[in-house]
């Protein structure tokens, strides 16, 4: 059963104009659809670049769920869920990059564009599973929240890690701020925290991201890997 199954009724059922108009736009190609999809792509928007396996996504609140594709946008309170094979990369707004991993539920909160651009801000919901997220300093700002922590994301790779009653987080590059609990904690390079349930973010400690193993290592490789998409979705726009 994928992450997110029966919760639907239970969450907001207000859509944007942009998810009505996406939705209109999924009724006639559906979420996947073979191909890639016709509709123009916002500058600023959430794309999905890769998708595999079991792997479904939503194009607003209410919005019942559809095969994921490439090429599809996930608009404002749109979000992709992914089974025990499913796997999503994401082309975020201002050249990020998300990598959401098998068995997790990710939701678009907030896509705020100013028209200067320099207050404009991507706000994203980790609720099952896990997260990488590499985003750079400058322009829009990036905030990942969890239902224990949110992570206000100062220029950067890490991966957020949702458990039950937990989350965890590893920073490979730059820095992230932590706040919860009325506390605000910053995560510098090579080290993790764990939030647990009801309390504030926990204390950082070092971690090895060299030839690591499990979640630190597959962070490490997230970052070649990153970098070699957003190089040739670069290209391919040109």
């Amino acid at each position: 059963m994928k992450p997110g199954d029966g919760t639907a009724g239970r969450r907001r059922v207000r859509a944007s104009a942009i998810s009505l108009a996406l939705m209109f736009v999924g009724l006639i190609s559906g979420c996947g659809g073979g191909g890639r999809f016709s509709q123009e792509v916002p500058e600023f928007a959430v794309l999905v670049a890769e998708t595999s396996g079991d792997a479904d996504c939503r194009l607003g609140s209410g919005v019942e769920w559809a095969r994921s594709e490439a090429e599809q946008v996930i608009p404002r309170e749109g979000a992709i869920r992914t089974g025990a094979d499913g796997d999503v990369w994401l082309d975020l707004p201002s050249g990020g990059i998300s990598h959401v991993a098998k068995e997790s539920l990710l939701e678009v909160l907030d896509l705020d564009r100013s028209d200067a651009g320099v207050d404009s801000s991507v706000i994203l919901r980790l609720l099952q599973g896990v997260g990488f997220f590499r985003w750079s300093p400058g322009g829009a700002s990036l905030q990942v929240e969890t239902p224990h922590v949110q992570a206000a994301v100062l220029g950067t790779e890490f991966v957020l890690e949702v458990k039950e009653g937990s989350t965890r987080i590893i920073v490979s590059k730059g820095r992230v701020e932590l706040l919860g609990q009325d506390r605000s904690l910053v995560i510098n390079e090579g080290h993790q925290s764990i939030t647990r349930i009801g309390e504030p973010p926990g204390m950082p400690e070092p971690v090895r991201l060299i030839a690591a193993q499990g979640l630190a290592g597959e962070l490490e490789r997230f970052g070649d890997r990153a970098g070699n998409l957003r190089n040739r979705r670069t290209i391919d726009r040109r």
